[in-house]
C-alpha cells in the first residue's frame, strides 16, 4: 500500500541499509544521512530533525486521534504526568499497528546512525586533518569509549515504547485550565525520543521546542560541554518532521501564542539498557516493570 513516510525518509532508510556494511552504523555519519534525508542538525551530535511522515498521513492520523480524544474525553487517560491533554496510542489501539512499526523500521535505524558518536566526532575533518582525527581517536578516555559504546548499545536494543499525543492550545481569555500552553524544562523517561508535528505549522504561533543541553541522566562524555553554559537552541516545528534526540536531553515547549499544536511523541526504550543502567529518572533497575513487546519484537526467524 501507499507509504506513510516521506520520499526522503524512505531514501534515507535505504541509504542506511546500503551503506552500513555488516550492520555497522558507524560507517555512516549523521551529516551524510541528513544530506540524503533533507534534514538538519539542531544541536551538534545530539538533536536532529528530518521529514518522517508525509502530509497526507499526518492529516489522517491527526483526524483519527482528534476524533478519539473528543469521543472518549471523559474516560481517556492523561498522556503523561506532565501534559494534561492528549491521547495515549495504546488506548486508541494504535501502538501495535502504527508506532511499533515506526520504532522498528524508522526510529531504530535512524538512531543507530545519528548517534554513532565515535564516527561522527572523529570523521568530520578526516579529509584535511587525517592525523588530528587519528590522534583524537587515540586520546579518547576509557570513560568516553564506554559512553559511546553505551549509547550505541542503547540505540541497537530499543524494544518497546510509550506513544502519545500532546495538544498545546492558546486561550486568549486564560479560562481553559484543561489545556496546556507550554511545558517546563525536563528530560524524558526514554532512551530515544521522536517528536512529530501532526497538524500544519500555520495552525499556531509560537510553541517552539527549546533544547538546553545534557541533563544529569546524560552519559558523562556524551555531548560534554566542559565549563560552557548551554545556550538554548529553539526549533520551529514543521508538519511531518520528526525531532529525534536522546531522552536525557533537556528541553521545553515554549508558550504557544495562538492556535493549536498537536504532536505525536514516542518515548523509545531499551530493556537491555535499563537492566544494566537503571531507569533514567530514578536510576534503579530492581523495580522495572516488564514491558509489553508487540508482535514485531517476537516474530520468529
Amino acid at each position: 500500500g501507499e507509504s506513510w513516510l516521506t520520499k526522503s525518509c524512505m531514501e534515507a532508510l535505504d541509504f542506511t541499509k546500503r551503506n552500513s556494511s555488516g550492520g555497522d552504523p558507524t560507517l555512516i555519519s549523521a551529516k551524510e544521512l541528513l544530506a540524503v534525508a533533507g534534514g538538519e542538525e539542531i544541536v551538534k551530535g545530539r538533536v536532529f530533525a528530518l521529514p518522517i511522515l508525509n502530509k497526507k498521513s499526518c492529516k489522517l492520523l491527526d483526524n483519527e486521534l482528534c476524533l478519539f480524544a473528543d469521543t472518549c474525553k471523559d474516560i481517556k487517560g492523561r498522556p503523561n504526568t506532565m501534559n494534561r491533554n492528549g491521547v495515549l496510542l495504546d488506548e486508541a489501539s494504535m501502538s501495535a499497528g502504527v508506532t511499533s512499526a515506526l520504532l522498528e523500521n524508522v526510529i531504530t535505524p535512524l538512531a543507530r546512525c545519528l548517534f554513532s558518536v565515535a564516527k561522527e566526532n572523529n570523521s568530520e575533518n578526516c579529509e584535511t586533518e587525517e592525523k588530528k582525527t587519528s590522534d583524537r581517536e587515540h586520546d579518547l578516555s576509557l570513560c568516553e569509549r564506554d559512553d559511546m559504546d553505551m549509547v550505541q548499545c542503547m540505540c541497537d536494543t530499543l524494544d518497546h515504547h510509550h506513544a502519545f499525543t500532546v495538544n498545546y492550545r492558546f486561550d486568549p481569555n486564560g479560562k481553559n485550565k484543561d489545556h496546556d500552553r507550554d511545558l517546563a524544562l525536563h528530560f524524558d523517561n526514554s532512551e530515544v525520543t521522536m517528536n512529530i508535528l501532526l497538524n500544519d505549522e500555520d495552525d499556531f504561533d509560537g510553541g517552539e521546542l527549546s533544547f538546553e543541553g545534557p541533563s544529569k541522566a546524560s552519559p558523562p562524555s556524551f555531548g560534554n560541554m566542559g565549563n560552557a553554559k548551554p545556550v538554548p537552541v529553539p526549533f520551529r516545528h514543521k508538519i511531518g518532521w520528526g525531532v529525534i534526540h536522546l531522552g536525557s536531553e533537556l528541553h521545553q515547549a515554549m508558550p504557544i501564542d495562538g492556535g493549536d499544536r498537536r504532536n505525536l511523541i514516542m518515548w523509545c526504550r531499551s530493556s537491555t539498557h535499563r537492566l544494566n543502567h537503571g531507569c533514567p529518572l530514578c536510576g534503579q533497575a530492581d523495580q522495572l516493570i516488564k514491558p509489553v513487546l508487540h508482535n514485531y519484537m517476537n516474530k520468529s526467524t
